[in-house]
């Protein structure tokens, strides 16, 4: 089904050329920007934030170039849920085994996050959660904005984030069917002189 502009917008996966439609439709100039707009990725943050909430289970593989901090695999479960009916806000918090390159088992209570939907910059914010509720905007971690496409997905990312002297970049990838997600890929590479590692990270949709 299509969803037109101004409410749900275009379901990614059927975000396509349309230029002949348009030409046989007698659209406007204004309405064929907006389709291509729509086929670069413009308008999708709200379609892509209603998405994003839910439970997922997720792997996440960490690359780490220091002796530090340990290479190996985390699996667990990510929820992106209200916080509560009067905020349309999603917290994220994540639970998992973290299993180390050299055998150690360890239980992970990952960082927590809440997810902003900014109709008004078309992007999705994401905040460090305050550690007392978890659920407070304490500082912002990304601002994710899709930048295009490729054969696996939507790209959404933010500019770098600097924590002291070490640098975040944060690119996600979003695979649509229809207006749901049937995965969601997210790479953070870090880089500084107290961190340097990759970490890549799959979630899919847990059915109720």
């Amino acid at each position: 089904r299509r969803v037109h502009a101004g409410s749900y917008l275009f379901g990614p996966d059927m975000l396509r050329p349309v230029d002949q439609a348009a030409e046989s439709s007698g659209a406007g100039e204004s309405i064929a920007k907006v389709i291509a707009d729509c086929n670069q990725g413009k308008y999708l943050s709200q379609t892509i934030f209603r998405a994003l909430q839910g439970e997922w289970a997720f792997e996440r593989s960490l690359i780490s170039k220091l002796e530090s901090s340990p290479s190996g695999t985390v699996v667990g479960k990510i929820s992106l849920l209200r916080s509560d009916k009067a905020t349309s806000d999603l917290v994220y918090t994540e639970k998992g085994k973290f299993t180390t390159t050299r055998g150690m088992t360890l239980d992970v209570n990952g960082s927590q996050y809440v997810y902003v939907l900014n109709e008004a910059e078309d992007c999705i914010d994401i905040f460090f959660a305050d550690k007392e509720t978890g659920r407070v905007k304490e500082r912002i971690f990304v601002s994710l904005r899709v930048v295009g496409r490729d054969e696996n997905g939507w790209i959404a990312v933010g500019e770098p984030h600097q924590c002291a002297k070490d640098v975040y970049v944060v690119k996600f990838r979003l695979a649509f069917q229809g207006l749901a997600l049937r995965n969601v890929e997210i790479q953070i590479d870090v880089k500084g002189p107290f961190k340097d590692y990759q970490s890549t990270t799959v979630l899919t949709p847990v059915v109720m």
